[in-house]
C-alpha cells in the first residue's frame, strides 16, 4: 500500500509538518495519540504515544504488518477470463491530501467523504466497519448519495431561506462566508441525479451557473429534477465571468452579497421548455405509461410509498407501513388498468346514447388504451414511472425515524408521556408490536417471576425495569452492552423470550456469532440489524472471543457500514440495544476502559429444579404460558419502565457493579500477578527479563499457562501504568517494581478492587539520563521478525475454561 491508502483507513487524520496525526484505533483515544510518517526510502512508521505495539493498531482497522511496504503495480483479470487489467481503486500516491469534505445524512452522521487532492484531483471515500476493523475504502459501494450540507439544506428550507445549489464544495464554502446556505453534488456537472430531489421539498432553490456549456447544462438538469419538489427555483448567470468561471472566482474579483441577492430578486422562476403535445385520455391524463402512474397515484397514492435504499414498496395496512411482500402494488395497479376500462364502456355508451361522435371517438381511443394497459409490460411501467412520483418515494431512514414512538396492536405509544394515541400514515412507521397498549394492565406472575429470579434484590429488579424499559426506545445515549449470565436453568431464557414476544417487529435475534471475534468480513449479519431496537443473542460457546471492537462500534452512536450478501453497502446509525444470554461469557482480552465502561453484566444466580420434590426452588414448566396471558401488563410495565428511565437514568445496580467488575478480574490475565507481586510507584523501575521470569515463575506456582514475553509486553503496557524503556544495559519497566515479601499483603488490600488505577508514571530528566524509550520502529521489527509465531503464543497462553481467562 502507499501511504495514502494506509492513512485513509484511520478516521479523521489530519497531515502535519511530518506525516499525519489521528486516533489510535486499539485504545480508547481522546487526543490523537497515534503518528504516521513515511521514511525516504518508502517504509511506512507508525508509532502510538500510549504505547499500543504497531500490529495491534493495524489489525484494529483491518491491516497486516506487510501492508506498510510500497504496493508493487498489481492487475486484477476481469471475470469471464478475457484478457487485459484494471488497477485498484486507490488515493494518488503522488499527491497530498488538501481537503475532506464530510457529506451527512439529515441526522449529521458521516456517509461518505469527497477528497481533494494536490494536484488537482478528487475521489469518494466511505467509512467500512467490520468486525475486525474500521477505516475509509476508496469506493462508493452501496452509500447513499446525499448532497452537500444536507443538515443546513433542511435548516433553510424549514426557516424559509434560499438555498443555493453551485457545483463544488469550494463554491459552497465560499458561499457560506457570504452568510448563506449552498450546496452542490458529489462528483460535479453531470453527476446530479433524481434521488436527490426530496431533499428540496419546499425549498426555495436558487442554481447558480459555472460559464461553460457544462455549468448551464447542468444547472437545467438540476432544475428539472427539482420540479414538483421545490416552492421555487430561480437559475443565475453571474456577470463578467472568464470562461469557465464560478461563484468563488467571482467573489474574488469583487462580487458581494448585495450584488448577488440583486441578481436573485431579478431572476425568473424557471420554467420548463414546452413539450411535445401528447393525446390525453377522458380523464385528463395522457395515454402512456406515464399518464397510467399519475392515475396509479391518484387512486393509491395515499396507501402506497416506493423505497429508494431498498427497491422496495410499502403499503399501509391500516396501523403500519408493511413491506409489500406479496405483490400488492401489482394488485392496486391492475386496479387502475379494471377502472380506466370501465370509465371507457361508460364514456362510450353515453357519447353512442348522444350521438356525440367525437366523444364516441376519444372514448374508443381511451378504450384501446385501456386494454394494452393491461399488459404485463405496461403493468410493469405504470408501477416504475409511479416510483418517483411526487408524494410517492422515501429513503430508508425516513421509516421509523422517531426514536420516542413505539407501534402496538392497538395504537402508537408516546414514549415521552405514555400516551396511547392512534395509527397514523405521517409517523411512517413500518414495524409493530403484536401486543395491545393498556396502561392499567397488570403483570402479577411476572412481577413474582422477578423477585424469584433477582432473590427479591429490589436494586437489581430495578435496573432490569429500567433497561427493559430504555430498551423501547431508538435512544443509544447510554451505550451499554447487556449480558445476562447464569450457569442454567434460571430464567435467562424465560426473561428474554417474553420481551422478543412484546417487542414484535422491533426485536432481532441474531446470531451469538455476530458478536464473537472471527476473520470473515461478513457483514450481513450487522446488516439485518438495521432499524431494530431489541437485539439479542442467546447462549456461547466456552472459549469464544468477544469482538470488542464491533461492540464499540454498534453502541458507540457512530454510523455504521454493512450489506447484505451479493449486495451493496449502505450506512445506518444503530438505534438498538444488544443483549447477550449465555452460560459462558466470551473472553474479553482487552483492560481498555472503551470496552469495559459498556459493559453491564446482569447475574442469575438462582438455579431452579426440575421438580417440587427437589430441594430448592423448582421449574415451573408452565410459566411461559402465563407470562403470555399477561404481556399486556409486561408492555405497561415495560412503558413504565422508559418513563422513569427518562426521568432517573440508568444507575448501575451494585449486584451488576460487582458481577461485571469480578468478570473484569477474571479476563485479566496479569491482574493477579500485578496485585500479589509488584509495587506501582513513580519513580520505581525494574529490569524487563527480571519482571518477566518473576511472572513465569508466579504463573507456575500457580499451575497458569504464562504469555509470551511478547504478549506479557503488550498486556502490560495497555494498562498505561509503567512504561518501557531501553537503556545501555537493556531493557527496563519505569514505574514498577517487584514487591518485597512483607508488602505482599498491603499491596493486595491496596488494589484488590482494580489494578489499574494506579497514578501514571512519571519521567523526570534526571532519572532518565542516557535513556530512550522503545520506538514503534523497534516493536514494528521485534514484531515482524515473529509474526509466524504470534497467533500462537497468544491462543496457547490463555486457558479459556467456562469462558473465562486465567
Amino acid at each position: 500500500m502507499n501511504v495514502n491508502d494506509v492513512v485513509a483507513h484511520f478516521m479523521g487524520a489530519k497531515r502535519t509538518s511530518n506525516g499525519w496525526q489521528a486516533k489510535c484505533p486499539a485504545h480508547d483515544d481522546k487526543v490523537a495519540s497515534l503518528s504516521i510518517h513515511q521514511e525516504e526510502d518508502g517504509r511506512i512508521l507508525l508509532h502510538c504515544h500510549a504505547g499500543c505495539e504497531p500490529d495491534v493498531v493495524l489489525r484494529a482497522v483491518g491491516l497486516k504488518l506487510s501492508d506498510l511496504f510500497q504496493d508493487t503495480e498489481r492487475s486484477v483479470q476481469p471475470r469471464g477470463g478475457r484478457g487485459g487489467s484494471r488497477k485498484r481503486k486507490s488515493a494518488p500516491s503522488d499527491s497530498m491530501i488538501v481537503a475532506e469534505y464530510d457529506y451527512r445524512d439529515e441526522s449529521g452522521a458521516i456517509l461518505f467523504q469527497v477528497v481533494r487532492f494536490d494536484p488537482k484531483d478528487f475521489r469518494c471515500r466511505r467509512r467500512v466497519v467490520t468486525s475486525t476493523s474500521a477505516g475509509w475504502t476508496w469506493n462508493m459501494d452501496g452509500v447513499r448519495k446525499v448532497v452537500y450540507r444536507l443538515p443546513e439544506v433542511m435548516a433553510a428550507t424549514g426557516g424559509g431561506n434560499p438555498v443555493f445549489v453551485v457545483e463544488g464544495e469550494k463554491d459552497v464554502h465560499t458561499l457560506e462566508r457570504l452568510g448563506l446556505v449552498g450546496t452542490c453534488n458529489p462528483g460535479g456537472a453531470g453527476k446530479w441525479i433524481k434521488a436527490f430531489a426530496p431533499s428540496f421539498r419546499e425549498a426555495d432553490v436558487v442554481i447558480v451557473t459555472d460559464n461553460d456549456p457544462s455549468g448551464r447544462d447542468h444547472a437545467e438538469t438540476v432544475a428539472r429534477t427539482l420540479k414538483g419538489h421545490a416552492k421555487r427555483i430561480r437559475v443565475v448567470r453571474l456577470p463578467d465571468l472568464p470562461p469557465k468561471g464560478d461563484v468563488t472566482d467571482w467573489v474574488e474579483a469583487g462580487g458581494t452579497i448585495e450584488e448577488l441577492l440583486k441578481l436573485v430578486d431579478s431572476a425568473a422562476d424557471w420554467e420548463p421548455a414546452p413539450e411535445v403535445e401528447v393525446t390525453l385520455g377522458i380523464d385528463g391524463e395522457p395515454l402512456n405509461d406515464l399518464g397510467n402512474a399519475r392515475r396509479l397515484v391518484k387512486k393509491h397514492g395515499d396507501s402506497v410509498r416506493f423505497c429508494y435504499d431498498a427497491g422496495k414498496w410499502y403499503d399501509w395496512d391500516g396501523r403500519r407501513w408493511s413491506r409489500d411482500e406479496t405483490g400488492e402494488i401489482v394488485r392496486r395497479a391492475k386496479e387502475v388498468v379494471d377502472v380506466m376500462y370501465a370509465q371507457a364502456l361508460a364514456a362510450k355508451k353515453k357519447a353512442e346514447s348522444e350521438a356525440d361522435d367525437e366523444a364516441l371517438e376519444a372514448a374508443k381511443t381511451f378504450e384501446r388504451h385501456a386494454v394494452t394497459s393491461g399488459n404485463h409490460r405496461r403493468i410493469m411501467a405504470m408501477i416504475s414511472q409511479a416510483e418517483s412520483e411526487p408524494g410517492v418515494p422515501i429513503l430508508a431512514n425516513e421509516l421509523d425515524k422517531d426514536k420516542w414512538i413505539f407501534n402496538c396492536a392497538n395504537g402508537t405509544i408516546d414514549l415521552v408521556t405514555g400516551q396511547l394515541r392512534s395509527h397514523n400514515r405521517s409517523d411512517l412507521i413500518s414495524k409493530i408490536s403484536p401486543i395491545a397498549y393498556d396502561p392499567g394492565a397488570k403483570c402479577p406472575t411476572w412481577a413474582r417471576f422477578l423477585r424469584e429470579v433477582f432473590e427479591d434484590d429490589q436494586e437489581l429488579i430495578r435496573f432490569v425495569h429500567l433497561a427493559s424499559g430504555y430498551t423501547l426506545t431508538g435512544d443509544t445515549r447510554e451505550q451499554v452492552f447487556f449480558i445476562l449470565h447464569g450457569c442454567g436453568s434460571n430464567g435467562k431464557s424465560t426473561f428474554i423470550m417474553a420481551l422478543r414476544d412484546i417487542f414484535g417487529d422491533y426485536e432481532t435475534k441474531t446470531s451469538t456469532d455476530t458478536l464473537i471475534e472471527k476473520n470473515s468480513n461478513n457483514t450481513n449479519d450487522i446488516a439485518a440489524l438495521r432499524g431494530s431496537r431489541f437485539v439479542n443473542a442467546i447462549e456461547t460457546s466456552a472459549g469464544k472471543r468477544l469482538a470488542e471492537a464491533l461492540v464499540k462500534e454498534l453502541t458507540g452512536q457512530d454510523a455504521v457500514s454493512a450489506r447484505f450478501l451479493y449486495q451493496e453497502f449502505f450506512t445506518f446509525i444503530p438505534v438498538f440495544k444488544l443483549w447477550l444470554v449465555c452460560n459462558h461469557v466470551p473472553a474479553i482480552q482487552g483492560q481498555d476502559h472503551g470496552i469495559w465502561r459498556r459493559i453491564r453484566l446482569v447475574p442469575f444466580d438462582v438455579q431452579f429444579k426440575e421438580s417440587e420434590e427437589s430441594i430448592g426452588p423448582y421449574k415451573d414448566k408452565s410459566l411461559p404460558e402465563k407470562l403470555r396471558a399477561e404481556y399486556e401488563g409486561i408492555l405497561a410495565w415495560l412503558v413504565r419502565g422508559c418513563l422513569d428511565w427518562q426521568r432517573d437514568g440508568l444507575p448501575t445496580a451494585r449486584a451488576v457493579r460487582a458481577a461485571t467488575g469480578k468478570l473484569q478480574q477474571d479476563m485479566d490475565v496479569l491482574g493477579g500477578f500485578l496485585i500479589e507481586c509488584c509495587a506501582f510507584e513513580k519513580h520505581a523501575e525494574v529490569s524487563a527479563k527480571v519482571l518477566y521470569s518473576a511472572y513465569c515463575q508466579w504463573a507456575e506456582g500457580n499451575r497458569e499457562k504464562p504469555l509470551s514475553q511478547r504478549w506479557f509486553g503488550l498486556r502490560l503496557s495497555e494498562r498505561g501504568t509503567c512504561e518501557r524503556i531501553h537503556r545501555r544495559t537493556g531493557w527496563f519497566w519505569i514505574g514498577i517494581r517487584l514487591a518485597e515479601q512483607s508488602e505482599a499483603v498491603t499491596q493486595v488490600t491496596d488494589v484488590t478492587q482494580d489494578p489499574r488505577k494506579f497514578p501514571p508514571c512519571a519521567r523526570e530528566n534526571g532519572d532518565m539520563e542516557g535513556c530512550i524509550t522503545q520506538t514503534s520502529m523497534e516493536l514494528f521489527q521485534e514484531i515482524a521478525s515473529h509474526g509466524s509465531q504470534e497467533s500462537h503464543d497468544t491462543n496457547d497462553s490463555l486457558d479459556w475454561s467456562n469462558g473465562v481467562a486465567f
